[in-house]
């Protein structure tokens, strides 16, 4: 994984960290740190970890000028088990910055809503897209979830909040997820697995008809395994891809989500809302 983040970009970030991050005392967040730390079941057995989660997260916020969120421990713990006397803390840090940046560079920064709180309003439109590309591709399945009341805020948020972190039965096969993102170097590639990966549980999920037992299922059941399931997912999600039409990328490229520090709009939102709206009995198009 890591050969396919390094560059400058990598090295002069580890170099800061190392010159300014490991002395910053940062404390804004220790609070809220220390909340999903408890939340982590691998951190509460690594305790020699909290300084680094607190250094990394702590600076990375400084640094990029956000909040910290529920949801940055779950992305950056890949790369803090990778540290080694060849892997610093300093390396830790500039690999997560890079894979945030390359694909969640939005996703996991709150912004100021207009209503004297804040939001996710990159998630909202990345969970609207998923859904309508469902719906495209499988609309009965999708019909199904909604006819049982379920969308996919309910059940798919931290798949596109932490890129599947807890969609796998061990860590060995999340690297090899976000290997196949990385080799991609295709951003829409996580709205192509969420799709393939519903698809892939499609029967176990049109024979589940209450609300409780889908979303439990939704909820618990639906993750990687093995190998096996695992180039499943990544095949049904290819060919997602090559049949979603064109104006589906362009709806993703118009709304900026993958820009830097980019802010949707309610009116963009809304927007969204309608596209989803548009869709629901069209069950061969994606309208702009």
């Amino acid at each position: 994984m890591r050969r396919f983040l390094e560059g400058p970009e990598v090295e002069e970030d580890a170099k800061d960290f190392r010159a300014k991050g490991i002395r910053y005392k940062g404390g804004q967040y220790t609070d809220q740190i220390d909340k999903d730390i408890v939340r982590t079941k691998i951190l509460k057995q690594n305790a020699h970890l909290h300084a680094d989660v607190h250094r990394v997260l702590e600076y990375y916020c400084y640094v990029k000028n956000v909040s910290f969120c529920q949801g940055m421990i779950e992305v950056m713990m890949p790369f803090l088990l990778m540290k080694s006397p060849a892997f610093d803390v300093a390396c830790v840090y500039a690999f997560f910055k890079r894979f945030m940046a390359t694909y969640l560079p939005n996703t996991l920064h709150t912004k100021l809503n207009g209503r004297g709180g804040t939001s996710l309003p990159y998630l909202k439109c990345t969970l609207i897209l998923a859904e309508s590309l469902l719906q495209y591709h499988d609309k009965e399945l999708c019909n199904h979830l909604r006819q049982h009341k379920l969308v996919l805020e309910m059940f798919a948020t931290h798949w596109f909040l932490t890129l599947f972190t807890r969609s796998v039965t061990d860590l060995a096969l999340l690297y090899e997820v976000w290997e196949i993102f990385l080799y991609e170097r295709d951003r829409y590639m996580l709205f192509y697995f969420a799709v393939a990966l519903l698809k892939s549980q499609r029967e176990a999920i049109l024979q589940l008809t209450q609300f409780e037992k889908l979303l439990t299922f939704l909820t618990s059941s639906i993750k990687m395994s093995d190998h096996a399931h695992l180039a499943a997912v990544y095949a049904l999600a290819v060919q997602v891809r090559a049949t979603t039409p064109v104006s589906f990328q362009m709806m993703v490229s118009g709304l900026r989500l993958f820009g830097q520090d980019q802010i949707v709009s309610n009116e963009e939102l809304e927007a969204l809302e309608h596209f989803r709206q548009a869709n629901a009995d069209a069950p061969h198009s994606l309208t702009l």
